[in-house]
């Protein structure tokens, strides 16, 4: 894998019958977390109160108390909630999935995309050689999408509710 190669995490907004304003909170609240530094805590954290605890997202204070219980700061969450910078990367990070969702029949709710055009088989992979299963592109798929002049890896994630 090339050095300059990079990882993008974005949120794909498909949580069972959570309304795609709350799917997109949780986007933001992704941003906020690795804008922060704490986006290892709280991808865990979020997993564990909707998949562990089986918890159920139903508006803005839930996140915010998962992001406050993975060591961030109330006052920054709340004032990046309603940064302009923050929603206009939700926006855009949201496209990337949908695109994807309209030019493949793709159906896992976790999926890696590599420049836009392969599609990495991720039940594949080896969890204890993540790299070595990468570079092996006998499990890469390509797909007719979109160009990327980068090499860039789209972990697509998706956190449900039920």
């Amino acid at each position: 894998m090339p050095a300059q190669a990079k990882f993008i995490k974005v949120h794909h907004d498909f949580m069972g019958h959570t309304p795609s304003a709350m799917n997109f909170m949780l986007g933001k609240a992704l941003i906020i977390a690795e804008k922060t530094g704490i986006d290892n805590e709280f991808y865990a954290a979020i997993f564990k109160y909707l998949q562990t605890d089986r918890a159920t997202i139903t508006n803005e204070k839930d996140i915010r108390h998962v992001f406050v219980l993975s060591g961030g700061d109330v006052d920054k969450f709340d004032q990046d909630m309603k940064c302009f910078s923050v929603i206009a990367q939700a926006k855009e990070e949201k496209k990337i999935p949908d695109e994807l969702s309209q030019k493949t029949t793709y159906q896992h709710a976790n999926y890696m995309v590599v420049n836009g055009k392969h599609l990495i088989d991720s039940k594949s992979l080896d969890r204890n050689n993540f790299l070595h299963s990468i570079r092996n592109w006998s499990l890469i798929y390509p797909l007719s999408l979109f160009h990327s002049s980068l090499f860039q890896i789209h972990v697509i994630v998706t956190y449900r509710s039920s």
